[in-house]
């Protein structure tokens, strides 16, 4: 099977399936508050307390402008607007992704302050020292090039600004186990070790001012789900926004987790 990139993300109409979701509920999607749609807007592994945590160690500071990268369908980019006071432009190459995260904006009101590129992150479209500081979560898993990524990232950095990510990367270095949120082929899976990743940033311009393993955190999270009875699990959750085995692509990266086939980090790195 050959399935391309964006068409793992969003084989379906993204914000049709939200509409549905909504509809089922004997709601409209105007209706919805910020607040509802955590359930399935902040897509990586921790939801929405992971980005302000990350938020908080990168020491946001109101009306900087943030790019956000692999933005999904904007939950990240509304939390740090609405609740750290930054301006972000919030770039996905998954075109349903940028239309959704569009209106979703517009409904909570933050439309102002994000805008919505559809764009691949590893050839920005930015003139250089635009941005104050350059986020991502669970987006080096796709990128093969990590250099040309993080020399971007340098680019459009001011010096002095600053790089936040949280990442997936590789473990024990055993294969493994696929499908799972970032990955249908192993075409798609770009994993490296930590070790790996952080020479790369270093080598691209940076230096690193926090990083910590938050694997057990991520195992946590994951664990916590699955134990919630089936009538108590959110009806707008992630599923909405994972088209194909969502149950088997989250219990394919519990498993990674816990065999230590892959970790998560956290970092904050400084531009120089």
């Amino acid at each position: 099977m050959n399935i391309p990139l964006d068409q793992h993300y969003a084989s379906v109409d993204i914000l049709a399936r939200i509409n549905e979701a909504v509809r089922q509920l004997g709601r409209t999607l105007e209706s919805l508050t910020r607040d509802e749609l955590s359930g399935f807007d902040e897509f990586h592994i921790g939801g929405r307390e992971q980005t302000r945590q990350l938020a908080v160690l990168t020491q946001l500071k109101a009306n900087e402008c943030v790019l956000d990268l692999g933005a999904g369908v904007g939950g990240p980019a509304r939390t740090l607007a609405s609740e750290f006071g930054v301006h972000v432009t919030a770039v996905d190459l998954t075109e349903s992704f940028c239309r959704t995260a569009q209106v979703l904006n517009r409904i909570v009101g933050l439309h102002e302050r994000i805008n919505c590129l559809c764009a691949d992150a590893s050839s920005l479209p930015f003139e250089a020292d635009s941005f104050d500081v350059v986020w991502m979560q669970h987006l080096t898993a796709n990128v093969a090039d990590k250099p040309k990524l993080f020399q971007g990232c340098r680019r459009v950095l001011r010096t002095g600004g600053h790089l936040a990510l949280h990442e997936v990367v590789s473990g024990d270095g055993a294969p493994i186990h696929l499908p799972v949120f970032w990955a249908s082929e192993t075409k798609h899976n770009h994993l490296l070790p930590g070790d790996d990743l952080v020479g790369t940033i270093v080598s691209t311009g940076f230096e690193i001012e926090h990083l910590d393993d938050v694997s057990a955190e991520a195992i946590e999270f994951f664990r916590s789900a699955h134990a919630l009875p089936k009538e108590k699990r959110p009806k707008l959750g992630p599923h909405l926004i994972i088209p194909v085995d969502p149950g088997r692509k989250a219990a394919n990266v519990l498993r990674n987790l816990e065999a230590g086939r892959i970790r998560i980090v956290r970092g904050v790195c400084r531009a120089v």
